[in-house]
């Protein structure tokens, strides 16, 4: 898990900024903290892979991401890349 976090805030880094400890669209908010997903409905704690995919959905919202950025962007397993089940 510490890995994880060191390379969720490397990420932040890159991406000009330590992230926000929260993003919202519309009634729905991601806590980069918890790695949780919130709406009305209630909260579901995300997985590592489940984390990156959306949180890379709502930073980049309004913009089109195709399947290789998203690949490109979301962190690969111990140094080896493999395909998103997009």
């Amino acid at each position: 898990m510490a890995e994880f976090v060191a390379r969720a805030r490397a990420l932040a880094r890159r991406n000009g900024g330590f992230a926000a400890q929260a993003l919202t669209w519309g009634d729905v908010t991601l806590d980069t903290q918890a790695f949780e997903l919130r709406t009305a409905a209630g909260r579901v704690h995300l997985g590592n892979r489940e984390y990156q995919i959306i949180e890379l959905l709502m930073r980049g919202r309004g913009q089109r991401i195709t399947a290789e950025e998203a690949q490109a962007k979301i962190l690969t397993y111990r140094g080896q890349g493999y395909a998103l089940a997009v």
